[in-house]
């Protein structure tokens, strides 16, 4: 688990958030949190991750989002190498 960038992500995720869904400050709120939990899954201190893939955590899909981002960025970059 890399924990760099995590906050980053969860204060870009608030902002899109916010902007995305006006009137409902929880789902603002769940998708800041999805976007730094996937940011966990990322090696390095940039979040390299879709809405796509944050709405599908946010609706519950981890395994499927889990696999698309850290299982595939990890076949191309080895954790620590960088």
């Amino acid at each position: 688990m890399d924990r760099v960038g995590g906050g980053d992500s969860f204060m870009g995720g608030l902002i899109y958030g916010l902007l995305q869904y006006p009137d409902d400050d929880q789902n603002a709120l769940n998708f800041a949190v999805a976007a730094s939990c996937l940011k966990h899954t990322i090696v390095g201190d940039s979040n390299l991750v879709t809405v796509s893939e944050v709405e599908k955590l946010m609706g519950g899909c981890f395994g499927a989002v889990w696999q698309g981002n850290f299982y595939n960025f990890n076949s191309k970059y080895k954790a620590g190498s960088q």
